[in-house]
């Protein structure tokens, strides 16, 4: 659980993982500096619980980096995010456990949505997993929240990078394409949206060009599972999709300027490693 400046939420966050249905947890909460009673409430349940430990950083690290900070902490063979504004199911952690332990060699347990065929728990290769991503519906859209993450594939990839906002896309793009992936349900969790929030980046395309520049490495980088056609044709996919995005800007809100604008912004992202892309037949 990492924090930063939750002493409004932060007791109703530490009681739900408290009220589990499991006791084989530890609570490690990590503090980004905090300049309200956040620590000082998460120090209270420590002192009454020994499974929670309270940390506290020297310098204010942001969101990605305190989550490794966080992990480096946990001595469990199994990683599970819940945001200090955010809350668990009391059977949030016996499903989640359930899910990834059915599959030993799978990376991580990811919620997605049931595919019509196979009921939760399904493990996925790491190539079935891309093309349901890239080909069905989205995947590695998913909060830290929603997934339970094996200990040492977390490490084998390097846990998250620095990005800002969209630092658990990247890793679920890198861990994936790692290591088989085993499916559970949506809705484990229960996911505040609340006014204190992290603000939206400066830029209102900002997140999608991040989005998709991490899309453009990744299907040209040697560890994607994809073949070269397959990657094509998600390039193509998703260029078709934004397309239809940008007309939709231009006729329906009347911004044709900012619609051009956008396409190119995406295309631009899609292929800002063009350099080293194996895909570079779409146009």
């Amino acid at each position: 659980m990492t924090v930063y400046n939750r002493e409004k939420l932060i007791a109703q966050a530490i009681e739900s993982v408290l009220a589990s249905d499991t006791d084989d947890w530890e609570l490690v909460i990590v503090d980004d500096r905090s300049t309200d009673r956040s620590v000082e409430i998460a120090r209270s349940y420590a002192a009454q619980d020994p499974r929670i430990r309270v940390f506290v950083n020297d310098q204010n690290l942001g969101d990605y980096p305190n989550r490794n900070q966080a992990a480096s902490h946990a001595r469990g063979r199994y990683l599970k995010y819940t945001d200090s504004d955010d809350m668990v199911h009391p059977w949030t952690l016996s499903v989640m456990r359930y899910c990834l332990e059915r599959f030993p060699d799978a990376g991580l347990a990811l919620a997605m949505f049931e595919e019509g065929e196979r009921p939760h728990p399904v493990c996925y290769s790491p190539d079935e997993i891309y093309r349901r991503h890239f080909f069905e519906r989205d995947v590695f859209g998913r909060a830290p929240g929603a997934s339970l993450i094996r200990r040492e594939a977390f490490d084998a990839v390097g846990g998250f990078s620095g990005l800002r906002q969209v630092g658990d896309f990247e890793f679920y793009l890198a861990i994936c394409a790692r290591f088989p992936t085993a499916s559970m349900p949506v809705g484990l969790t229960f996911d505040r949206v609340h006014a204190d929030q992290e603000q939206k980046l400066n830029s209102e395309n900002e997140k999608d060009v991040m989005r998709f520049t991490l899309v453009g490495k990744q299907l040209a980088h040697v560890d994607c599972p994809l073949s070269l056609d397959e990657r094509n044709t998600a390039l193509k996919k998703i260029l078709k999709k934004e397309y239809r995005s940008a007309l939709r800007m231009a006729v329906l809100q009347l911004r044709p300027l900012a619609a051009i604008q956008y396409y190119r912004d995406i295309r631009n992202a899609l292929f800002s490693s063009s350099s080293e892309h194996q895909a570079s037949g779409t146009q």
